[in-house]
C-alpha cells in the first residue's frame, strides 16, 4: 500500500487520540468495547462471514439527551480459510441517552481502509472502505454494557473492480470509564 494512502486514516487516528486526550473526564463518556461479527457478504457469492471488532468510542459532546463523539474500529471477518476481510475505520458517533429509558441508541458513520484476501493466487489490497451502523446497548451492570445489537452496512471495492457490500449484525460488550 503506497504511503499517501495511508496518511488520511493516520490523522485522523491521530486527531481521535489527540480529541479523547483532551476532553475533561468530567465530561466525556469513554467505551472501549468487543464483540462478534456475522456479515452476508455479496461477492464472490452471498456467504456468511464471521469474525470479531473492538474499538473505542468518545462522547465528548452532550446536548441532552444527545451526546456527539467519535468512534475508532477495528474488525476482522473469515469467509473461509483463504478469505479474509480486516478493516481500521473512524467516524462521528451520535448516542441517544432517552431520559426513563435503559437503552442506549446509538448511529454512526465511518470512513476507513479495508484489507482483503481471496487467497488461491486471487490477490489482495487495501482499499477504501466506508460503513454506517445503528445498534443499541443496554446496561448491565455499572460501566459494563451489552451491545445487544448493532446493524452495519458497508462497502469496499476490489481489485477485480468489483464492489463488495457488507450487511453485518454484530453483538458484544462494552467497558464504560
Amino acid at each position: 500500500m503506497n504511503r499517501i494512502a495511508t496518511q488520511p486514516l493516520r490523522f485522523l487516528c491521530a486527531l481521535f487520540a489527540l480529541l479523547l486526550l483532551a476532553s475533561p473526564a468530567a465530561h466525556a463518556q469513554t467505551g472501549l468495547y468487543g464483540g462478534f461479527n456475522a456479515a452476508k457478504i455479496n461477492y464472490p457469492s452471498n456467504k456468511w462471514a464471521y469474525g470479531g471488532m473492538f474499538g473505542i468510542y468518545s462522547e465528548f459532546v452532550k446536548v441532552p439527551p444527545v451526546r456527539v463523539g467519535a468512534d475508532l474500529r477495528f474488525s476482522i471477518l473469515r469467509l473461509d480459510t483463504n478469505t479474509n476481510l480486516f478493516s481500521t475505520m473512524i467516524g462521528p458517533r451520535f448516542a441517544f441517552h432517552p431520559v426513563g429509558l435503559s437503552l442506549t441508541p446509538y448511529a454512526e458513520g465511518l470512513i476507513g481502509e479495508g484489507r482483503y484476501s481471496f487467497g488461491n493466487n486471487v490477490g489482495s489490497a487495501t482499499k477504501f472502505q466506508y460503513e454506517v451502523l445503528a445498534g443499541v446497548d443496554r446496561p448491565m451492570v455499572p460501566h459494563l454494557d451489552w451491545r445487544v445489537l448493532e446493524f452495519s452496512y458497508s462497502g469496499l471495492s476490489t481489485v477485480q473492480r468489483q464492489n463488495l457490500h457488507l450487511e453485518t449484525l454484530s453483538t458484544g460488550l462494552v467497558l464504560r470509564f
